[in-house]
């Protein structure tokens, strides 16, 4: 052992001045541990094993404090339920990650998807050196790029600051803003709530154009869909994504139009 720790331990040890089996059990108590049945020896050779037990224990607390979780993404989407609740969506090649114990303060890249369980004495944040987001109960988009980093609200509603200002905007659902990485400025956008669609697997259209479901349908699927006879037409529903085709099928009774699908 260190020469001068027990020096230390030595010169500052009075009898009677400190209960060290009661030192040990709060220190193990405060790092999650519990603690041996076999209380301490009293003295100055108690003394020093205790100051060990108790380093011991800090430096582990600490390590496991001061760690870092980070989620990846890989070829695939990925979904996870973090300790506190919140459902986590990671689409191919994303990252979240967080310090210690809380997962309650994240840092992401790329796009993730959040279900945030709400706790007002403890708002779920997402921040990085050029923005602030807070829930206040909330099931989010963030994606985040080189060139910015944009926000979409599907329920509920967050704030969204530039860290270079004290101003927020506050979103609710539907409502998407972007802050552009060159000159650090936040504008509400429009973004369709079925930007999403990827991590929930649904689509929602309230008195949508058709045009716009269209527009939608095509980007998820990767297909070209056009419609002749559906300018004037307008779409509420919401369907699920397993199959374009009964998608269109429903879509064109409904409306009485008719879909086609075009070749690339």
């Amino acid at each position: 052992m260190n020469e001068k720790i027990i020096d230390f331990v030595a010169h500052c040890y009075r009898h009677g001045a400190m209960d060290i089996n009661e030192a040990y059990r709060q220190t193990l108590a405060k790092a999650g541990m519990k603690p041996q049945v076999r209380p301490i020896r009293r003295g100055l050779v108690g003394l020093v094993a205790a100051s060990v037990a108790i380093l011991l224990v800090a430096g582990t607390w600490l390590y496991l404090n001061n760690r870092s979780t980070t989620l990846v993404a890989t070829d695939t989407s990925r979904v996870v339920k973090l300790a506190d609740g919140t459902l986590v969506t990671l689409a191919p090649h994303s990252t979240l990650s967080y310090h210690g114990n809380d997962c309650r303060e994240v840092e992401v890249s790329g796009k993730v998807f959040l279900e945030v369980v709400h706790d007002a004495r403890h708002p779920f944040t997402v921040t990085d050196n050029a923005y602030t987001i807070r829930d206040i109960g909330t099931k989010l988009m963030v994606d985040e790029t080189a060139q910015g980093t944009t926000v979409l609200v599907t329920e509920g509603a967050v704030s969204f600051s530039a860290n270079t200002s004290h101003e927020a905007v506050v979103l609710r659902q539907n409502e998407s803003a972007r802050l552009t990485a060159n000159d650090n400025a936040l504008r509400q956008m429009q973004l369709s709530p079925n930007a999403a669609t990827w991590a929930t697997h649904m689509f929602n259209f309230n008195n949508t154009p058709l045009s716009e479901v269209l527009r939608d349908l095509s980007a998820y699927y990767h297909v070209r869909l056009t419609c002749e006879n559906g300018s004037d037409k307008r779409l509420t529903g919401d369907f699920h994504t397993d199959s374009l085709d009964t998608i269109l099928s429903i879509i064109n009774e409904t409306l009485e139009v008719k879909i086609e699908k075009l070749k690339e």
